[in-house]
């Protein structure tokens, strides 16, 4: 990791914390260097991101395909995560013990709130993220979570 800091403010940063300003081997720098210069960093982001991209939409279908008018997914083209309103006549309590009944991590989104309780108005909202998920276990994941929600 790395943070970019305004010199005034990487001058207080280096006088609190100069035992933590990690070391940089000239090798390792030297080999980034490489990596971004001989364009081979451009070609591992543009295969990342087609990847992720067949994950993310292979996903959006089986939902879609499941939920089918029970979900509105918000999705935004970037990132690993998007969020989506289900409508169930469950609450927040009953999803995350059924998801850890049916062994699925969920996010909902009242991990993310200040108020305890979100309005149920509208459904619950999930935080669903793609990236470790096999292509494969797509579909059974869909279904599991269909079996949590509905």
């Amino acid at each position: 990791s790395y943070m970019v800091l305004p010199f005034q403010l990487l001058e207080k940063y280096r006088s609190l914390y100069k035992d933590l300003i990690p070391y940089n081997n000239p090798k390792t720098l030297y080999t980034l260097h490489y990596f971004i210069k001989s364009g081979a960093y451009n070609r591992h982001i543009n295969r990342m991101n087609k990847h992720y991209e067949k994950k993310r939409t292979l996903l959006i279908e089986h939902l879609e395909k499941k939920f089918k008018d029970a979900i509105v997914i918000n999705d935004i083209p970037a990132g690993l995560h998007f969020t989506a309103n289900f409508d169930t006549k469950r609450n927040y309590d009953e999803i995350e013990k059924r998801a850890d009944e049916y062994e699925l991590e969920l996010y909902s989104m009242r991990r993310f709130l200040l108020d305890q309780e979100p309005s149920l108005s509208q459904g619950i909202e999930l935080l669903l993220g793609f990236a470790s998920i096999h292509e494969q276990t797509i579909e059974e994941a869909v279904e599991r979570l269909y079996k949590i929600v509905m």
